[in-house]
Formats: C-alpha cells, sequence, structure tokens
C-alpha cells in the first residue's frame, strides 16, 4: 500500500499558521474518512493575551508567475499570501436603518468561465469602488443589459411579497458564502427564490432590498436614487440567521 505523503508547514508569526498532511479538501476527493474540529481565534489563548480576538485571515493561492503574454510556463512553482486584517465593525446605522446605494456605470462582463468565483480578476468592482460617490454607502453594478448584478463587495438580494429574488451568478458576478447559506440552508417557508432577469425598474417596486457578504453580514438597503426602502422581515430572518452562526 502506497503511504500518503506528509509534508508539514509552519509560519511562525502573528498568528500562527501550520499544517501537515492532505487537506479537507483532498480528503473529500479521496473519499478518505476525516474529522474536523474549529476553533475561533477569540478563543484562544494567544489571541486573548495578544488582545487580537476579532480579525480575519485572508489567504490567497495562485498557480505562481508567468511570463509576457497569456500562455502558462510549462512548469509551474504553485504558491499562497496570507494576511492578516483586523476587523473593522461596520456602521450601526447601515443595520438599523440600511444602506444608501448609488447606480455606477461600471458594468460587470458577461464571461460564465469565471462568474461564480471569488478570483483575483475582479477589476469592474474594484473600479465600481472607487466611484463611490460621497455620502452614499455602496454602488450598485449591473451587467450590460443594464440589469442589477450585485454591489461593489456584496450579493444583493430583493423581496417581491412571499418570493426572494437574487441573481443568477453563473454568468457574471461571485457566488458570496453568506449567499449560500441563505438560499440553501436559511431560506424560511414563507419564501420561495427566484433568478429571473430583473430590470433596474422592476427592482425600484420591491418590498424590500438587502446584501449580504461574509464580513458584514446581512444588511438592508434604505435609499437607491428617490426610492426608499424601510428594513424588512426577510432582511430581518436573515440577519438573525447569520448572527447565529457567528455566535456558536
Amino acid at each position: 500500500k502506497k503511504e500518503l505523503p506528509l509534508l508539514p508547514m509552519g509560519i511562525y508569526t502573528i498568528p500562527e499558521i501550520s499544517a501537515a498532511g492532505l487537506t479537507e479538501e483532498q480528503c473529500k476527493a479521496r473519499q478518505i474518512p476525516y474529522v474536523t474540529g474549529r476553533n475561533k481565534f477569540g478563543q484562544h489563548a494567544r489571541g486573548q493575551i495578544i488582545g487580537d480576538t476579532e480579525g480575519m485571515i485572508k489567504l490567497i493561492f495562485s498557480a505562481g508567475e508567468g511570463g509576457r503574454g497569456y500562455e502558462r510556463p510549462a512548469v509551474c512553482q504553485p504558491h499562497w499570501h496570507w494576511s492578516w486584517h483586523p476587523y473593522v465593525a461596520r456602521p450601526e446605522h447601515w443595520y438599523q436603518q440600511g444602506m444608501v446605494l448609488a447606480l455606477t456605470d461600471v458594468q460587470l462582463a458577461d464571461q460564465p468561465c469565471l462568474a461564480g468565483m471569488k478570483h483575483l480578476n475582479r477589476l469592474e468592482q474594484v473600479l465600481a469602488r472607487h466611484s463611490l460617490p460621497s455620502g452614499v454607502d455602496e454602488v450598485l453594478i449591473g451587467d450590460g443589459l443594464g440589469r442589477p448584478l450585485s454591489l461593489s463587495c456584496m450579493n444583493l438580494y430583493a423581496r417581491f411579497g412571499d418570493r426572494l429574488w437574487t441573481p443568477d451568478v453563473n454568468r457574471a458576478g461571485v457566488a458570496g458564502v453568506v449567499r449560500r447559506l441563505i438560499l440553501e440552508r436559511w431560506m424560511p417557508d414563507w419564501l420561495s427564490v427566484s433568478h429571473q432577469s430583473c430590470s433596474m425598474e422592476r427592482l425600484l417596486d420591491a418590498d424590500e432590498v438587502f446584501a449580504s457578504n461574509t464580513l458584514a453580514g446581512v444588511v438592508p438597503i434604505r435609499k437607491l436614487g428617490t426610492r426608499i426602502w424601510s428594513v424588512g422581515e426577510a432582511s430581518r430572518h436573515f440577519a438573525a440567521c447569520y448572527h447565529q452562526v457567528m455566535r456558536a
């Protein structure tokens, strides 16, 4: 029987990172039984001692550096980068009253090969974020036909009666973690999901609009142009689900 490789790795910084052997995804792919344990950094003795009880570790994986042009080198040296970022609380009025949006001229390109993934080539979102006007919390991005797709760094949702609409991300946009939880785990019995095409005019007719990402959670949207919404029951429900998971 061939032995599996055991390659230990350690980074002695703050926070420390170490690993050995196969990853969780590799075990899944090879159908190898495994046990997963999780521990919040805020509950870790090191985090409590140094006073860093909240924050985010960001990992970026790359196939390596290329040469001129777009052709991939014959031999690639994969590498990854990590960075530690302190948690930055969003303004409390976002959750109590909602965010103010503005429509940006930046559009998301139609590219099914990259749609849904959180890759490193999201230049449209970078441009949209830099177009943020004064007095506005976020920008609404549309596709080439002017249909609403997302905010610069958040997924978009709208409730029409008993139907929850969120754009399909199989041609453009990012399938966020909280979006997946909303659609697969947190959906109440009184709501059904729709991914049908929605115009900007139709969005303004929604009963409530909100957005989500992993760090901010579920945030209601208060205003877009002259349209003003109140915080609705759907956003309250999903925000409660998010906070329950974060406290677990």
